[in-house]
Order: structure tokens, then C-alpha cells, then sequence
């Protein structure tokens, strides 16, 4: 099986996460692909979501040994390189104005048509848009090459939240520069699997 996956961006304001939530996985059941929202702040950029994304595949479907009982959820902890949903979850949704970046995956056989998922995923990123908690009625696919302009602005602030989500010591900030963060925050989601 190979992973097919794509990479939005795109605002919401949401009253009620439940709602949300329901609307996202029915969009997900029917277009059949699994749908991820991140709070951007908390994204250090395409590559960190790539290798979330490859962890939790090895753990959920590869290794058969996933620390959540959903796959959604796996990337999500992946990603912000913990075992604790509680603290995962606060980094979804939340009720209010969100900036999300949006993953929609498939996994589909090696000899699979790649095509079935584009069209997969474009049918679930139009229903997404098509969303009344959507503020701006579109959401925007991140292309590798457009990935340093959507995610990789990477801010004082930004980079202190980053610091203090992933726990990065001002020291290993320092040692690597501010330009290697993202590579920081691969290495923390990746310790996850020894902190099993």
C-alpha cells in the first residue's frame, strides 16, 4: 500500500467542535480518506506533517502497534510528539476562529490509480470548503513548492509557541538556528517511538 496525501490550508470559525468533527469524518467515510486538521501554530512546516503522517502509518498500519485507536488520531499525536490525546486535541480544532492546515490521505494499493485519490481528495477539500464554518469559502492546496510561503514563515512568535510545545531549549535553538527548527520538531515526533 502506498500513502497518497494532500495539504491544505484554510480558516474556520467554528461555534461547536462536535458538529464539526461529525461533518469532517462523514466527509471523510464517503469520499473515502482520512481528514486531519492542525492548529497552523502548532506546524512547523510541510515536511513535519509528512513525517507525522509516515510515523503514524508505520505505527497504525505496519507495525500494528498505534497508540490510538483511530488513525486521525495517530498522525495528530505524531505530530505534535506526544502519547497524551488530551494534549493532542487541543491542537485540532477548537471552538472560535481557527487556521488550520488540513491533511487528506488515502492509503491505496502499490498499482492503484493515483488519479482515484486527486479526485478523492479534491471532492473532500470542496466539501470542507463548502462547510459553514469555512470563512473565506476555499481552502488552499499547499504544493511542495508553495509550502515555505503557506507554513514556513516562521515568526518570533511562531517559534516560541513551536519552543514551547515541542519543549526546544533556547540552547538548541541557538546550536541549530532558527532555519533548522522544523528538523527539531521531526526529532521530537520521532522520539515518541522510544518514549514507548
Amino acid at each position: 500500500m502506498v500513502m497518497n496525501y494532500r495539504i491544505y490550508t484554510g480558516k474556520f470559525d467554528i461555534p461547536g467542535e462536535r458538529k464539526f468533527l461529525g461533518e469532517v469524518r462523514d466527509i471523510g467515510k464517503s469520499s473515502s480518506v482520512y481528514i486531519v486538521f492542525f492548529d497552523a501554530s502548532a506546524i512547523a512546516g510541510c515536511r513535519h506533517i509528512r513525517a507525522a503522517l509516515s510515523f503514524a502509518e508505520r505505527s497504525f498500519f505496519e507495525n500494528k502497534n498505534p497508540i490510538s485507536n483511530f488513525f486521525e488520531m495517530e498522525i495528530l499525536l505524531y505530530a505534535l510528539g506526544t502519547r497524551q490525546t488530551g494534549f493532542a486535541s487541543g491542537f485540532g480544532i477548537h471552538r472560535g476562529m481557527n487556521d488550520s492546515v488540513i491533511l487528506i490521505c488515502s492509503r491505496i494499493p502499490e498499482d492503484g490509480k493515483r488519479k482515484d485519490f486527486e479526485e478523492k481528495a479534491g471532492d473532500a477539500a470542496g466539501r470542507i470548503a463548502s462547510l459553514d464554518e469555512c470563512t473565506e469559502n476555499n481552502i488552499i492546496l499547499v504544493r511542495d513548492e508553495d509550502c515555505l510561503e503557506h507554513l514556513g514563515n516562521l515568526t518570533a512568535d511562531r517559534i516560541s509557541g513551536l519552543a514551547e510545545i515541542f519543549s526546544l531549549t533556547r540552547e538548541e535553538i541557538e546550536l541549530c538556528g532558527t532555519d533548522r527548527i522544523e528538523e527539531l520538531v521531526i526529532e521530537r515526533c520521532a522520539l515518541l517511538d522510544v518514549n514507548r
